[in-house]
């Protein structure tokens, strides 16, 4: 059963993607979005839904304020934005990561 509705979701997920990959093939005129920035961007939406949900906007909150003061002094240009964003991306990852574990903990505990 649990087999089932993960393959399911996981059937989902890919079909939103595609999806998603499509409305960006349409409209690759107004935007330049690799599929690598694209997955990162789609991770980081559901680490930050994650650290939320657990009450930890707060860190959240210090990631927009590193990002903005990172872009800001060290410049907008594309491989600068690109890698804070994607050290942005891994530390939300690994908060995320690491709340989902320790809740899970707890709960067989």
């Amino acid at each position: 059963m649990l087999v089932a509705i993960f393959l399911l979701c996981l059937m989902g997920f890919v079909a939103a993607v595609w999806g998603l990959e499509w409305l960006f093939a349409a409209m690759s005129g107004l935007s330049d979005v690799t599929p690598a920035q694209f997955f990162v961007a789609l991770g980081g939406m559901g680490a930050i839904t994650v650290l939320i949900r657990y009450g930890l906007g707060g860190l959240v909150l210090t990631v927009v304020l590193a990002v903005f003061w990172s872009i800001l002094l060290l410049g907008a240009e594309a491989h600068t934005v690109t890698a804070t964003l994607m050290i942005a991306a891994l530390v939300l990852y690994a908060a995320a990561a690491a709340t989902v574990v320790e809740v899970h903990l707890d709960d067989g505990a």
